[in-house]
């Protein structure tokens, strides 16, 4: 099957220059957002696991012959969120971790360890007795009291037990990149290009409904029957990448990658908006299968599907993570 190249803008959004026309001066390159819809090919019999986020896990992918450039959304921006805890480990969590990191102590040396534990957590110990038993008699007489251990300390030798907080490192959070776009419709051509993207893109973003008995990725579509609905297939994911493009080709080129590299990423939210700038506005002359207004907003969020690790870091040469 073959595929097309959507593009938008077809040509430079410039304007002449004095008395001298465009072609005179024109734009050579432009910077777009390529995106490039693929699929799993579940039928690959090399793994049983299809996961994005496995390192060396080289799951076979089904690419779309098609792929858009839309160009650059005013924000290009990227951020990286390590995920940690706050955890009061407190005094006997702190001896605690020394001791399990004591290889080959002997059982006089683990005793010896414990008592000091014990002996280091007993003023906290009797504190919170005394705080504790104080609110159960307020609270037998039908009297308020939240006094706790470090309200007791505090009262009556001015400080507090130290909780020996630390933050716990969890987890690497997948990033999320969000673009949004203003698209205007200057010539038929560029209606029809414009509505292909949103089309294109909206269709990689949402499930088809197979049966029971179809294969995941081929399945049918609204089949109308119980079986045939049983399952949402999933959507579609998508190949993003920064890129520069001469203007002077048709056709699809690479072309030279740009910023930051962005990993396989599910589309997670498309908003179209036809009334961008605050009014109905209808095209006079409707374009055959082109929109049908002058001007369109498109705002989507991709999440990527595997995490931003140290290797991604360090070993990419040229533009990397």
């Amino acid at each position: 099957m073959s595929g097309r190249i959507y593009r938008y803008p077809i040509s430079p959004l410039v304007s002449s220059r004095g008395n001298n026309s465009v072609e005179e001066y024109p734009t050579e390159f432009m910077d777009f957002l390529s995106l490039r819809r693929f699929g799993i090919n579940y039928n690959d019999t090399t793994t049983t696991y299809y996961g994005l986020n496995l390192p060396g896990n080289n799951v076979s992918k089904a690419l779309n012959p098609s792929r858009c450039y839309i160009a650059m959304p005013n924000n290009v921006s990227t951020s990286y969120q390590p995920q940690y805890r706050k955890v009061d480990v407190g005094v006997v969590g702190v001896m605690a971790a020394g001791m399990l990191g004591t290889e080959g102590a002997n059982e006089t040396e683990i005793a010896q360890q414990l008592q000091s534990a014990a002996g280091a957590a007993l003023p906290e110990f009797a504190a919170n007795a005394i705080a504790s038993s104080s609110r159960k008699l307020s609270g037998a007489l039908g009297l308020e009291s939240n006094l706790d251990r470090n309200a007791l300390m505090a009262l009556t030798q001015g400080r507090v037990f130290n909780p020996f907080s630390e933050q716990i490192f969890q987890n690497m959070a997948f990033r999320t990149h969000n673009f949004n776009f203003k698209m205007f419709m200057r010539t038929p051509q560029e209606a029809q290009e414009v509505k292909a993207i949103i089309k294109y893109i909206k269709a990689g973003s949402v499930p088809k409904i197979g049966g029971t008995s179809s294969i995941a990725g081929a399945g049918d579509l609204d089949t109308g029957s119980v079986a045939g609905s049983r399952f949402f297939e999933v959507p579609d994911k998508f190949e993003l990448a920064y890129k520069r493009l001469s203007m002077n080709q048709n056709s699809g080129t690479e072309g030279i990658e740009l910023h930051h590299q962005i990993k396989d990423s599910v589309c997670a939210g498309i908003n179209v908006n036809y009334t961008p700038d605050g009014s109905y506005v209808a095209m006079k002359n409707m374009v055959e299968e082109g929109m049908d207004v002058p001007a369109v907003t498109m705002q989507l969020t991709f999440i990527e599907t595997a995490l931003v690790t140290y290797k991604d870091i360090v070993t990419q040469e040229g533009i990397g993570y």
